[in-house]
């Protein structure tokens, strides 16, 4: 009998001892991924980066972080002042309302950054006239933008100076809070009834927060040579943007009268670096 001939097809069977294992290869784990927030924008990588086959271009610097800077406690403003409505006209109610001559006070409270020399004569300032023409929105938004004029120094007239100063800002009535600090309105508040209840009258001794840019205007000279020099002590409220934190009273009655004002003035110094 012929002997079968292996097909060429056929696997040779080699001992045991002499199979030979395939060589694996393990791919490169990939690079962690950096976790981010959907639709974030992923960080910028270091050093130039190619846009569109162009030139390089360099990577992006980080943001600085976004404050108010540091703010210093100069002095407080108390004033008493008089409310007259005038009557509703476009999109809400106009007021007016007047600050009461010799009842407008400033004090040094402690804490205060101002130089010790001049708390004196800024502690001696009373307000001698004043006015605003405060609009109030259907939505119960007051707009104040009160100009003063406070009397420093003595008692002589030589001794004194006048100093302009400008009150700007908003206030929200839905804010408004009773002599105890308890809301006057819920939250959330239907808009149409803060301006009703206010046409109506709050309870006497409500109070509305306030925060108001405040701004001085101090003359480089006067005509006599004694209150230039009042002025030179005074200069650094001129060369100050100050801002006003604090309070409106309202005295009751319809049309929420404004009583007094009360106002912690603070000098906002710029961000360090800021551009």
């Amino acid at each position: 009998m012929t002997p079968a001939v292996p097909s060429p097809r056929a696997r040779a069977v080699l001992p045991e001892s002499e199979v030979v294992e395939p060589v694996r290869r393990t791919p490169p784990a990939p690079a962690p991924a950096q976790a981010r927030s959907p639709g974030a924008t992923p960080a910028p990588t270091s050093g130039p980066v190619a846009v569109g086959g162009g030139a390089a271009t360099p990577a992006a610097t980080p943001e600085r972080p976004r404050t108010l800077g540091q703010a210093r406690y100069f002095f407080t403003l108390t004033t008493s002042t008089q409310q007259r409505p005038v009557g509703e006209m476009q999109g809400g109610y106009r007021v007016d309302f007047d600050y009461w001559r010799d009842k407008g006070a400033l004090s040094c409270l402690p804490g205060s950054m101002l130089p010790l020399e001049i708390r004196p004569l800024v502690e001696s300032a009373r307000i001698v006239s004043g006015s605003d023409w405060a609009f109030v929105s259907e939505l119960g938004i007051v707009d104040f933008d009160s100009r003063v004029t406070a009397r420093l120094g003595g008692d002589k007239p030589e001794d004194q100076c006048l100093l302009a100063g400008r009150f700007r800002g908003r206030a929200d009535l839905a804010k408004a809070r009773s002599a105890t600090g308890t809301p006057i309105f819920p939250d959330p508040v239907d808009r149409s009834t803060v301006v009703n209840r206010w046409k109506a009258g709050l309870p006497e001794k409500t109070y509305i927060p306030l925060v108001l840019a405040v701004t001085f205007e101090v003359p480089l000279e006067d005509f006599d040579k004694s209150q230039t020099n009042l002025y030179d002590q005074i200069r650094v409220l001129g060369e100050s943007l100050l801002i006003g934190s604090g309070s409106a009273e309202l005295r009751g009655g319809p049309y929420g009268g404004v009583g007094e004002i009360k106002l912690d003035l603070f000098s906002v110094e710029p961000t360090e670096g800021a551009r």
